[in-house]
């Protein structure tokens, strides 16, 4: 059963793991822990936290797989955000992932695109 927790911090997990290319160090629930009790002064378990950051990160790996698929012919030397068939991308995220909130999904998507294409 996927833990509850406010959309913002849900948001700023979702961020986290976007920034680090779903690629943790091992102490990252705690500091996320101890990030989220600073910033929403709301104390989250470090079970719930890894919980989630693992689903999220699957949510990563699997949107950076299918992200080449979703790219239109480039229009220049290099592909750039403008190249991405968003509403393909987005739609193939959302079917592998139906019961994830779509902010979730857009916040990973849009990490996932800035990183692919930088």
């Amino acid at each position: 059963m996927k833990p509850t927790l406010d959309q913002p911090i849900l948001l700023d997990l979702a961020d986290q793991t976007g920034r680090r290319f779903a690629v943790f160090p091992p102490d990252f629930p705690q500091r996320m822990a101890r990030r989220i009790q600073r910033k929403f002064k709301v104390k989250v378990g470090v079970d719930v936290i890894a919980e989630l950051v693992n689903g999220y990160a699957a949510i990563y790996c699997f949107a950076d797989s299918v992200l080449y698929e979703c790219l239109v012919p480039v229009r220049g030397e290099y592909s750039s955000p403008d190249d991405v068939d968003d509403e393909k991308y987005r739609a193939k995220i959302s079917a592998q992932f139906p019961d994830e909130d779509p902010e979730i999904l857009s916040e990973i998507a849009g990490w996932t695109i800035f990183y692919y294409l930088r």
